[in-house]
C-alpha cells in the first residue's frame, strides 16, 4: 500500500470545500495552490506511488439573489366582447406602471379585468 497524506482544513468555511488537482508534486505545491486560490492550502498526496499536488480551498459563495418585487393586484374595467385580454392588458399597463392584465371569469358577473403590477 502507498502512503496517503491526510489534510485537515482549519478555519471558518463559508462555502463548500473545493479540491483541485495540480499535477505532480514539487517543492512549489503550496505556492501553486495559493497563486490559483488565495487562502488555499496545497498538499502533496501519494496515490499509487505517484506524489500529486492537491489544492484545498474554500468555494466562493454565489452572489445573493436580488429580492423579488412584491406584486399588487387591482381591478380594471369590466371585460367585454370588444375589450378582452389584449385590451385588458393594455388598460392595466396604462393604469398601473408596468402592469399586466387578463380577464378572469370568477363566476360572478361582470367579468373584471384583473391587473397585476409591482408594488
Amino acid at each position: 500500500m502507498g502512503d496517503v497524506a491526510v489534510f485537515t482544513m482549519v478555519g471558518v468555511v463559508r462555502g463548500d470545500p473545493c479540491i483541485e488537482g495540480l499535477g505532480l508534486c514539487g517543492h512549489d505545491c503550496a505556492q501553486r495552490c495559493t497563486k490559483l486560490h488565495p487562502g488555499g492550502e496545497g498538499s502533496c498526496e501519494v496515490t499509487g506511488n505517484v506524489p500529486l499536488c492537491t489544492c484545498y480551498y474554500e468555494c466562493p459563495l454565489p452572489p445573493p439573489s436580488p429580492p423579488k418585487p412584491k406584486t399588487c393586484y387591482g381591478a380594471g374595467n369590466p371585460c367585454t366582447i370588444q375589450c378582452w385580454n389584449d385590451c385588458c392588458n393594455q388598460n392595466c399597463g396604462v393604469k398601473y406602471k408596468n402592469g399586466t392584465g387578463y380577464c378572469e371569469d370568477i363566476g360572478v358577473p361582470p367579468i373584471l379585468c384583473q391587473c397585476e403590477y409591482p408594488c
